[in-house]
């Protein structure tokens, strides 16, 4: 992601000081793109929330190992500002291309040990988020912070404004501010995503794989990466692949759950883990998506509900590893590259899939731990100690390679690489964007304590990183983490980072790619020893875990400072009419065409865009119309080619404009029309039919 904020130097010369002003007064015009910020401040005013400690519920051992599922639609209304490439993208969010989703994961070992993975297709998960949904569920699973794991896919096209510091709800999207009506939402989603697997959970078995990658991804910041003096590359890289594919962790780790039935099992799905940015699709887009994710996620619960004829629900949680400099693999940033870079990664998926057929067992132990480090101790480690006050640098101002800036470039000292020309003080090397200006902002609009966690599952070690680990970082944390289970006789053979979990605090780099500043090392908020105390700490966590009797010590309140405070959820409006559908358009540019709907409905804030609102029908030949399916998959805005978006305000009080748009893949002659869902008291809505032949 790019958060821009405002680059200054204290310089002295005239060239230099004409630079300060040029890039104060782009800051400006960039940060606020066509719709202004409700109050252009500096300085976020600061709003405090506390939320008090965690009474943990009480569960009872069944004695089996059981597991369940859960997924419910987390797509918010149109008009919230979106996360991902701040300032570089200008509009609020218009509607949906994929929606966003939360796939929980409940675990129970015949001891009673219970963990829940959840994964959400959001950009990163805030520590307030975090919190907030296990209050929500402890009193009826007895999961609390410590035994909740929710990793963010990283998409750069979903919500802002959750977040529980003012830095990332003021720079993180395209418009600052914090709304607590976008956490309650999401916080009631997820939330019942994780009931929901809680209260279907039945005798189950897993397995556990993993594979290698290539091809899908790269790495985006290779000349910090080679500046490593030692680099980890898997031995199946091959000589003859550019040095930009080889320097990635392409490691797809898997872990499978079915449910018993019988004397056999049916699957409920998977938990997989791979390292890819969220940023096939570009900074331009203004519609909610998963980006790539999306359409690897669909694909193989598609693929697993297919091949073993599964009627239920289906997950595919794909979380995301350390990719905190790894780009995916991309010609054009467009949704079509962000869909095949998914459905070939879906592919390779379900071929592992299906390898664990037999290595299925309900053997299963399960392990965790986990820990609040206050950021203001001066941690130690290699040597580094972590600074004690966060610090963003001058190329976090120009953005990465997937989403520049207007600020980039040599001419107003805004490029990857901008640095000190000495190593000074904690920060080192790095060269603070707004100087002086920067120290103003306090302490507390930046994130104060770091989680941690780690969670055993067999031989599978998920380690929780609350941010964005580079390639080389990450192997030297699974290096580290493993060694402490070695010592402590644990039998841990793989270990999963899963990044962007439970909070979030940008970027962790090696502190020899922190010294050449390029973005990534730029957005490590602690200096040089961020990454490496981060690896010790979760050393030491596994190596408590062998031990751990007892839950780990939480604390007794929490504070958030979120910053300004702003509406930007919509409200439920009333409105006195009903639906009418105006007109379907088709674009015979493409091949098939494109074809769209415009009707009037409800309000964003009223039409609950959270549920399956649009889908095709078709006419068949005794004159009836049924649902439109194409490969035993129907067509509706569930899938990955039919967006939904809001136009505009309708004349009618309290109503708006809307359109439909279907991207066919294949071409159809058949008669067709749009089928718009009930709403409350409202009937479907049927548009006129149309076909896609000349």
């Amino acid at each position: 992601m790019s958060l821009i904020c405002l680059r200054v130097a204290l310089m002295h010369d005239t060239w230099r000081i004409w630079r300060l002003y040029v890039c104060l007064l782009l800051g400006i015009m960039v940060g606020s793109g066509c719709t202004p910020p409700p109050t252009p401040m500096l300085i976020p005013t600061s709003t405090v929330i506390r939320v008090p400690g965690i009474d943990p519920g009480s569960w009872k051992a069944g004695g089996v190992f059981v597991a369940g599922v859960g997924k419910v639609d987390i797509t918010p209304p149109p008009g919230l500002p979106l996360f991902g490439y701040s300032r570089a993208r200008t509009d609020d969010a218009a509607g949906v291309r994929t929606r966003l989703y939360a796939r929980a994961l409940y675990l129970e070992d015949a001891r009673g040990e219970h963990v829940v993975l959840v994964q959400c297709d959001l950009g990163a998960i805030s520590a307030l988020l975090h919190l907030q949904v296990a209050r929500a569920i402890v009193q009826e699973t007895g999961i609390s912070v410590d035994r909740l794991l929710i990793g963010a896919t990283h998409t750069h096209a979903g919500p802002g404004g959750y977040f529980g510091v003012a830095y990332y709800n003021y720079w993180g999207s395209n418009r600052p501010g914090y709304d607590p009506r976008i956490v309650t939402f999401l916080t009631e989603r997820i939330a019942n995503a994780v009931l929901a697997a809680y209260r279907t959970r039945a005798p189950a078995r897993i397995a556990i794989g993993h594979m290698t990658i290539f091809g899908l991804t790269h790495n985006r910041s290779l000349e910090a990466y080679n500046n490593n003096k030692s680099q980890t590359i898997s031995e199946e890289a091959l000589w003859t692949m550019l040095p930009e594919y080889r320097a990635v962790d392409p490691t797809f780790t898997m872990l499978r759950v079915d449910r018993i039935v019988g004397a056999g099992t049916q699957p409920l799905g998977a938990f997989t883990n791979f390292a890819i940015h969220g940023t096939a699709v570009p900074s331009s887009n203004d519609l909610y998506s998963g980006d790539v994710h999306a359409a690897a996620e669909r694909a193989l619960e598609w693929a697993i509900r297919r091949h073993y004829g599964v009627q239920t629900e289906v997950i595919h949680a794909l979380t995301n590893g350390a990719e905190g400099d790894v780009a995916p693999a991309f010609t054009t940033q467009n949704f079509a590259e962000a869909e095949q870079l998914g459905l070939t990664l879906a592919s390779k998926a379900f071929d592992l899939f299906q390898d664990l057929d037999t290595r299925l067992t309900d053997a299963v132990h399960l392990g965790y731990n986990y820990e609040e480090l206050p950021l203001q101790i001066p941690y130690t480690a290699d040597d580094l100690e972590l600074c004690q006050h966060a610090m963003v640098g001058v190329p976090v101002l120009g953005g990465s390679e997937e989403g520049r800036s207007l600020l980039y470039g040599k001419l107003l000292g805004v490029y990857e690489g901008a640095r000190q020309e000495s190593p000074q003080g904690c920060h080192t090397w790095k060269l603070k964007a707004l100087d002086f200006l920067q120290d103003l902002i306090p302490a507390t609009d930046f994130p104060t304590t770091m989680t941690l966690q780690t969670m055993r599952i067999n031989e599978l070690l998920l380690v929780a990183v609350p941010g964005e680990m580079s390639t080389e970082m990450g192997q030297r944390l699974k290096q580290a983490v493993l060694q402490a289970a070695q010592h402590t006789r644990q039998s841990l053979t793989h270990v999963a980072i899963v990044g962007l979990a439970n909070q979030y605090i940008s970027y962790f780099t090696t502190p020899e790619e922190y010294a050449l500043q390029h973005y990534e090392g730029a957005s490590t908020l602690y200096g040089p020893a961020s990454g490496p105390v981060i690896a010790a700490r979760l050393e030491y966590l596994v190596t408590q875990m062998a031990a751990l009797t007892t839950p780990p010590a939480l604390p007794s309140q929490w504070i958030f400072r979120p910053g300004l405070k702003v509406q930007a959820f919509p409200e439920v409006l009333s409105t006195q009419g009903g639906r009418e559908a105006q007109r379907v358009t088709l674009d015979r540019s493409t091949t098939p065409p494109r074809a769209s709907f415009v009707w009037q409905d409800l309000s964003p804030g009223t039409i609950s865009f959270d549920a399956p609102l649009v889908h095709l029908e078709t006419q068949i030949r005794d004159g009836r119309w049924v649902p439109l399916f194409i490969d035993a998959l129907p067509v509706d805005d569930q899938g990955l080619h039919l967006e939904i978006r809001y136009l505009r305000e309708a004349p009618l009080a309290g109503a708006g404009v809307w359109q439909a748009t279907w991207y066919p893949q294949v071409s159809f002659s058949d008669p067709l029309r749009f089928v718009i869902a009930p709403r409350g008291t409202l009937p479907p809505l049927y548009s006129e039919p149309f076909t896609l032949s000349p």
